[in-house]
């Protein structure tokens, strides 16, 4: 696996973290609110059905804290969250 591209996955994945953390702290509103929702649901589900992305995402979750508002924000949606809990 390239470095590089790790480097900068893990990048895109803290950002992702944060964009959860500013919808639940309901920073954003109306449409701006919803384009977020399903911008995030849209590349969550890019990640989940991508071997690559999931086997990018596994070096980054440190620990079951790691991403906890991503897995919270799927949680929520009704979606499944196992690419973001370290594999055993």
């Amino acid at each position: 696996m390239d470095a590089d591209r790790q480097y900068h996955f893990a990048n895109l994945v803290n950002e992702l973290e944060a964009a959860c953390a500013i919808y639940f702290d309901d920073i954003f509103f109306g449409e701006s609110r919803r384009l977020l929702k399903h911008y995030l649901l849209d590349v969550f589900d890019r990640i989940d059905k991508s071997q690559e992305a999931r086997a990018l995402l596994q070096p980054v979750l440190a620990n079951k804290n790691t991403f906890a508002s991503i897995r919270e924000f799927l949680r929520h949606h009704g979606k499944k969250h196992d690419a973001f809990v370290k594999a055993a």
